[in-house]
């Protein structure tokens, strides 16, 4: 029975842990509500970490018609960017 227990409570540490690393840069809430008749209601909680792992899937392209400085860039595929005479390596 003590076995059981000790196993429960390195189980629960691991989770807790997990978490608290996971969401330690915050949170982002995102809402969408379409005001239209029967419009459709999204709300999500994401741990903040996830915008450096969804900006690596973005093409560098898309980022340049979005007018992302070089800086934020470091996610994309090509993680060498030259602007002016400085590069940027990440």
């Amino acid at each position: 029975m003590v076995l059981l227990g000790k196993i429960a409570l390195g189980f629960g540490a691991t989770v807790v842990m997990a978490g608290a690393y996971t969401f330690r840069e915050g949170l982002l809430r995102v809402d969408v509500d379409e005001s239209r008749i029967n419009g459709s209601h999204v709300h999500v909680w994401l741990p903040a970490a996830v915008v450096p792992m969804a900006i690596h899937f973005v093409p560098g392209r898309k980022l340049e018609e979005a007018g992302v400085p070089n800086w934020l860039r470091c996610g994309t595929a090509n993680n060498t960017f030259i602007s002016g005479r400085t590069t940027v390596l990440c």
